[in-house]
């Protein structure tokens, strides 16, 4: 396990979301890790799950909005945990971009290799 501060996730790209019960795990491509700066994929897991704000509003789960997620921001040092993503659907055109205010009680991150 990666210490938070020492993983760069801006344009990182969100492949994949899973939320269980008061776990979200987001799988990640293109993180980088600051002791050697090169791209890894990683997983970030957020446990203890409870109140998840999208834009100001509450929603019951993180989901992937379109194809392609890719990271503005994430600092799993706030609590709540702040998540910025720009939604990319490159096929019909459309983007979005959404702030995500996640509360957890610990938020955890896995370099891949």
């Amino acid at each position: 396990m990666e210490r938070p501060e020492n993983v760069g996730f801006h344009e990182a790209s969100i492949i994949e979301i899973n939320q269980e019960n008061q776990t979200i795990r987001m799988v990640l491509e293109g993180v980088h890790v600051h002791i050697n700066d090169q791209p890894r994929n990683a997983s970030v897991c957020l446990n203890g799950v409870g109140q998840i704000i999208c834009d100001e509003l509450p929603i019951s789960e993180l989901v992937m909005e379109y194809p392609d997620g890719e990271v503005l921001t994430l600092d799993m040092n706030l609590r709540p945990v702040l998540l910025i993503v720009e939604w990319n659907d490159f096929e019909h055109h459309r983007q979005k971009t959404r702030c995500y205010r996640i509360s957890c009680e610990t938020a955890d991150v896995h370099i891949d290799g």
